[in-house]
C-alpha cells in the first residue's frame, strides 16, 4: 500500500475513534474551561463535569487554585459528597483537603474537618486542637461540638481549660460537656451566655448582663475548686493543647468591585487600601441581620480609622425578596399596626406583602427596585446605620463571596486581601479578636 495511503488511512481512524470516544471528554473539557471562568459556576453544572471525568482530580485542583470563594467551595464541597465513593480523591488531593482546614471561609474548614474525620481519623484530635486555639468564636463553637460527638473523655482536661475562654458561649458550652461527662454540675447554662436586648440600642452591641456574667464566674469558679480535687489527669491532649500557638487562617487575594450606596457614592473597594474592609450582606427580611446591626454600628465608631464597615443588602436576589415584608416593618406593626405602617410610608395594603408566603410563580423576574429602596431607606433609619450601605438586588457582588446565606460576613485585610468569610453573627469580642489578627489595633471599650 502506497505511504500516503497508508498516512490517510491512520488520520481516518483517528479521527473516527475521536469522533466515537473522544467527543464527550472535549465536550466536558471545554464546558469546565467555560465553568470555570464564571464568577459563580452553576453547582449542577460543575459537579456534572467532575462526575463524568474518569479521575476529576485536577480540575478539583483547578478549581481551588483559582482562589475565588464559589470556586474553592464547590471543590471541597464535592470532595466531601463524593470521599466514599472515590476514596482515591482523599489521597491524591490530600494536601489541598489540609489546606482547606485553614481556609479563610469557614465553610470550607468545616467540610474539611469532615473529610479528615473520615479518611485520617487518626489526625483528627491535632486539628480540633487547632480549631479551638481560632479566635473565631464559631471556629471554637464547632470543633466543641464535634468532640461531644466523638466522646473522647481524654478532652476533659481541655474543657476545663476552655472555661476561661474570653466567650460566654464558649464557657457554657465547655461546662455543658463537663457536666455530661463527669455527673458534677454548677449551675451554668447556656441562657447565662445569651445576650439579651435590655438596655441596648442601635449603637451598642449585644452583650450578656452583669447578672448572666456573675453567674458564669460562680460556676467557673466550683468547677475549678472541684477539679483540683480530682487526681492529676493531664493527658497528652491537654499538654498539647497548652502549648500549641494559634494559626492564622489564610490570606486570599480578592477582586476589586465597585457599587453605589445610597447617597449615590461610588464605592470602590480600592480606595480603602490600608484600611480593614468588612463587607455585610444582608435583607431587610431577615432577623439575624438586623440582630448583628447595634455590633457593626459599634465597631465602625470605635475602628474609624482602622476599619471600614460596608453594608451590602441583596433584596432581589434571583428575583426574591422583593415582596417580603422588612423587619423594621414588621416590628412596627405590631406596635401601630400595618394600616399605620402603610399611611407613615405612603403605601397602600394591596402594595405591600406582609409575610413570606407568596407566589413566586406570580412575581415578576425584574425585583422592583424603588420598592426595594424604599424598604432599604427603612432600615437604614430605623437602625441608625452608621455605615454605608448598597444594593446589590441581582447580587453582582454578593455572588462573589457566596452571599446567598444571609447574613454572610467577609473580612478583608489593609492589604486588599480575604481573611474571614462566615454565615451568621458573632460576639463582639470575636470581631475584635479577629480584627486583632490582621492587624487592627486593640481598642478599648468607651460608652
Amino acid at each position: 500500500m502506497d505511504r500516503r495511503l497508508k498516512y490517510l488511512c491512520t488520520i481516518c481512524a483517528l479521527l473516527t475513534f475521536f469522533a466515537l470516544f473522544g467527543r464527550q471528554a472535549i465536550t466536558n473539557g471545554i464546558t469546565f474551561q467555560l465553568l470555570i471562568r464564571q464568577a459563580s459556576p452553576s453547582v449542577l453544572a460543575v459537579y456534572d463535569v467532575l462526575d463524568s471525568t474518569e479521575d476529576p482530580t485536577g480540575r478539583i485542583q483547578a478549581l481551588w487554585s483559582t482562589s475565588r470563594i464559589p470556586h474553592r467551595h464547590l471543590a471541597i464541597r464535592y470532595l466531601k459528597e463524593r470521599v466514599k465513593q472515590k476514596p482515591f480523591l482523599a489521597s491524591k488531593l490530600r494536601p489541598l483537603i489540609w489546606e482547606a482546614t485553614r481556609d479563610p471561609d469557614f465553610s470550607n474548614r468545616e467540610l474539611a474537618l469532615g473529610i479528615i474525620s473520615e479518611t485520617e481519623s487518626e489526625k483528627i484530635k491535632s486539628l480540633l486542637q487547632d480549631l479551638l486555639k481560632d479566635r473565631d468564636q464559631g471556629t471554637r463553637l464547632r470543633a466543641l461540638h464535634f468532640i461531644t460527638d466523638v466522646e473522647d473523655t481524654d478532652w476533659l482536661p481541655v474543657f476545663i481549660e476552655l472555661l476561661d475562654d474570653p466567650d460566654p458561649m464558649i464557657v457554657a458550652q465547655s461546662a455543658a460537656k463537663l457536666r455530661r461527662w463527669t455527673g458534677q454540675d454548677f449551675g451554668i447554662r447556656m441562657l447565662h451566655a445569651i445576650p439579651g436586648k435590655d438596655g441596648t440600642n442601635n449603637k451598642q452591641p449585644l452583650e450578656t448582663t452583669p447578672a448572666q456574667q456573675d453567674e458564669l464566674r460562680q460556676g467557673v469558679t466550683e468547677w475549678k475548686r472541684w477539679w483540683s480535687g480530682q487526681p492529676d489527669q493531664m493527658t497528652d491532649i491537654a499538654k498539647n493543647f497548652k502549648e500549641r500557638q494559634t494559626l492564622e487562617p489564610l490570606a486570599l487575594p480578592v477582586e476589586n468591585f465597585e457599587i453605589q450606596n445610597l447617597k449615590g457614592q461610588t464605592l470602590k473597594l480600592s480606595d480603602f487600601k490600608g484600611k480593614a474592609v468588612l463587607l455585610n450582606f444582608w435583607a431587610t427580611w431577615c432577623a439575624s441581620c438586623m440582630t448583628e446591626m447595634p455590633d457593626l454600628n459599634w465597631l465602625q465608631t470605635q475602628y474609624p480609622n482602622d476599619l471600614q464597615v460596608i453594608g451590602i443588602c441583596l433584596d432581589g436576589e434571583d428575583g426574591h425578596g422583593h415582596e417580603h415584608s422588612s423587619i423594621v416593618d414588621i416590628e412596627e406593626a405590631r406596635e401601630k399596626g400595618w394600616d399605620a405602617v402603610h399611611k407613615e410610608y405612603g403605601e397602600t395594603t394591596e402594595s405591600h406583602g406582609h409575610g413570606h408566603n407568596h407566589d413566586h410563580a406570580s412575581t415578576s423576574i425584574s425585583p422592583d427596585l424603588a420598592k426595594i429602596e424604599k424598604k432599604v431607606r427603612r432600615v437604614v433609619l430605623k437602625k441608625e446605620l452608621l455605615y454605608p450601605v448598597a444594593m446589590d438586588p441581582f447580587s453582582e457582588i454578593g455572588k462573589r463571596y457566596n452571599g446567598q446565606e444571609l447574613p454572610t460576613n467577609v473580612l478583608i485585610d489593609g492589604k486588599g486581601k480575604l481573611r474571614r468569610r462566615f454565615v451568621g453573627t458573632r460576639p463582639i469580642q470575636s470581631w475584635q479578636d479577629m480584627l486583632h489578627e490582621i492587624g487592627v489595633p486593640t481598642r478599648k471599650r468607651t460608652e
